[in-house]
């Protein structure tokens, strides 16, 4: 790594952060090496330390990684403040559109028929919000009679709920009891 002056790798450490914080949706490791003009290698670093900051001084804000696009999103803990003032997050999730999820998340890719054959009732108001909300996604067609739709997670489930990817979920035992926790109330889930 070249050597730097502290005032140097502070503005490398502002830069990464203004690249990101302007891109919205994230960038790759290649974008941000090509805009801090270095190799890889050494912007890797840079936003390695800067996601340790995050982490380590328990701020609003956290720098992720979903797949391989690096991006800043908000600290879970924060949902409840965004909600007061955002009306475009996801505000409320019922008991059913979080059982939907679930089956979606622990059992992509899935059918609807198979989503209500687990639930045992009629899904397609919950499948239909989730899809507006933008937690999951039509992933195209089985290749049967009928051609089902189905349906996986999305990046901006992953987002909203704070994880890096499917694998990070809870075991499914952990979540039945969570459901089961959950009374009839909606309940509003972490928000970027």
């Amino acid at each position: 790594m070249t050597e730097r002056t502290p005032e140097e790798n502070k503005s490398i450490f502002n830069a990464v952060e203004a690249m990101l914080f302007a891109s919205g949706t994230g960038l790759t490791l290649e974008q941000i090496a090509l805009g801090l003009d270095m190799p890889q290698l050494e912007a890797k670093f840079f936003v390695d330390a800067l996601a340790r900051i995050y982490q380590d001084k328990d701020r609003g804000l956290r720098l992720t990684a979903i797949g391989e696009v690096y991006q800043l999103s908000t600290n879970p803990h924060c949902g409840n403040y965004l909600n007061r003032v955002n009306q475009k997050t996801i505000t409320n999730l019922t008991r059913a559109q979080i059982e939907t999820l679930a089956v979606i998340a622990y059992q992509q890719p899935v059918t609807r028929q198979a989503i209500e054959q687990i639930r045992g009732v009629d899904s397609s108001h919950a499948v239909n919000k989730l899809l507006e909300y933008d937690l999951v996604v039509d992933n195209g067609r089985l290749d049967v009679i009928g051609r089902p739709m189905v349906f996986v997670t999305t990046d901006q489930f992953l987002r909203q709920f704070g994880i890096a990817c499917v694998s990070e979920l809870p075991n499914i035992d952990e979540f039945k009891n969570l459901v089961l926790a959950t009374d009839d109330e909606p309940t509003a889930p972490p928000s970027v």
